[in-house]
């Protein structure tokens, strides 16, 4: 389902039907924020997921809901093929 909302999505923006809302946003907190969300389905698995990432000083320009959904991918996918009792670190 998600590969075709994906390829959904990518249609959208082609045809100017789907539009980024841009906005400044401190990616850490989202990084940390996913990584939280997403704990239960590691520790299900017995997968250690931590979240090494700096403290910047500033914000960045980004749609979020899209950068959300595109890191979300990642996890989840790695969550999906990493062993029991494997690592994750979102970096």
């Amino acid at each position: 389902y998600k590969m075709v909302q994906t390829l959904l999505d990518g249609y959208r923006y082609d045809s100017g039907a789907k539009q980024l809302t841009f906005g400044l946003h401190y990616l850490p907190d989202t990084l940390r924020s996913l990584t939280d969300e997403l704990q239960p389905l590691a520790g299900a698995k017995n997968i250690e997921l931590t979240c090494v990432v700096p403290n910047l000083s500033s914000c960045v320009r980004c749609d979020l809901a899209e950068i959300r959904r595109v890191v979300q991918n990642f996890m989840d996918n790695s969550l999906k093929f990493t062993p029991k009792g494997g690592r994750i670190t979102v970096r």
